[in-house]
């Protein structure tokens, strides 16, 4: 459950790359962006929910993540690792479903809002509803 959270908080870059073939600065930057809020979480997954191969029993809970990565390289090396097999699995499952992804990117653009059923119909078909 928790790497299928993080794949889906990295999948906005993983279409950005996909698409555009590079990233906009648009995907990060702000502390509620779908980057700073997959670190966070694979953050706790190190140092509190008890994933880590480094002491998994520690419950390590830090208000400021970037000290606690700026002053230790490995865990930042764990984390990042983390946040790059999310990315992978993303591109993989956008690559695998790439019909449906361009026809949800479509039929947003056009749109510019969608609401849940229809983007849930376009998942199912692969086209947009009617």
């Amino acid at each position: 459950m928790y790497e299928n959270m993080l794949t889906m908080l990295m999948a906005g870059r993983a279409a950005e790359k996909l698409v555009l073939k590079r990233v906009s600065s648009g995907c990060g930057g702000a502390d509620d962006s779908d980057p700073a809020r997959a670190t966070r979480f694979a953050f706790d997954m190190e140092r509190i929910l008890g994933f880590s191969t480094e002491h998994p029993l520690l419950y390590r809970r830090h208000r400021d993540l970037g000290v606690v990565l700026d002053h230790e390289p490995e865990l930042a090396a764990r984390v990042h690792v983390r946040l790059e097999a999310a990315l992978d699995r993303a591109a993989a499952i956008l690559r695998r479903r790439r019909p449906s992804f361009h026809a949800l990117a479509k039929a947003l653009f056009v749109a510019q809002a969608m609401d849940e059923k229809s983007a849930w119909q376009i998942l199912a078909d692969g086209d947009p509803a009617p």
